[in-house]
């Protein structure tokens, strides 16, 4: 789920995807048993954190518990609300995702672009209606290939075309501009 960049070793770019979010982090009581600490990461919607990477327990991995263990601690604060948003948009400014390429000989960004089409969430948020909104991006972790001439990228979330089809698009952008130069629709 941590895809990574793509590097031309023939210019010395170096090709990532990136998004912004709002994240709320919380401590919330641990499962009985589960830790010594008071408090542990987690929240009141879903309740404590109970994986790590993979490999023992020692110092993280992964923790079966038994279905008593499984109780989930009550909270005193209520439920939060899913995601932070403000009347059903998300709190940030778009982009929401983006590509950037690095010059890595200069340390500079050539170019950036927002990757993604418009969340329907957004695009069609009654706030919004009759809105030109440019393409904002998708807050989704993608993988690059970069070739001769191309950078290529899939989109991390589903949006439905003008024809209600749910699709995600696998674009093609020029490499040296960022200019998007064909797009395929993915069937959902």
């Amino acid at each position: 789920n941590w895809p990574g960049g793509s590097y031309d070793p023939e210019t010395n770019i170096l090709y990532v995807s990136s998004n912004s979010s709002v994240t709320g982090l919380a401590v919330v009581p641990p499962y009985p048993g589960q830790s010594d600490m008071a408090y542990i990461q987690g929240n009141a919607a879903t309740g404590p954190r109970t994986s790590g990477g993979a490999g023992s327990s020692v110092g993280g991995g992964r923790t079966e518990f038994s279905p008593a263990q499984r109780q989930r601690p009550q909270s005193s604060r209520g439920t939060p609300p899913i995601g932070i948003r403000v009347q059903g948009l998300p709190l940030l400014k778009p982009p929401y995702g983006t590509i950037s390429a690095i010059d890595l000989r200069e340390g500079t960004i050539a170019w950036q672009i927002p990757h993604g089409q418009t969340p329907d969430r957004v695009a069609q948020h009654p706030m919004l209606e009759g809105t030109d909104l440019p393409r904002t991006g998708q807050n989704a972790s993608v993988g690059t290939l970069v070739t001769k001439t191309l950078l290529i990228a899939g989109e991390g979330e589903l949006t439905v075309d003008e024809n209600g089809v749910r699709r995600a698009m696998l674009r093609a952008y020029h490499k040296t501009t960022g200019t998007e130069v064909g797009a395929v629709a993915l069937p959902a």
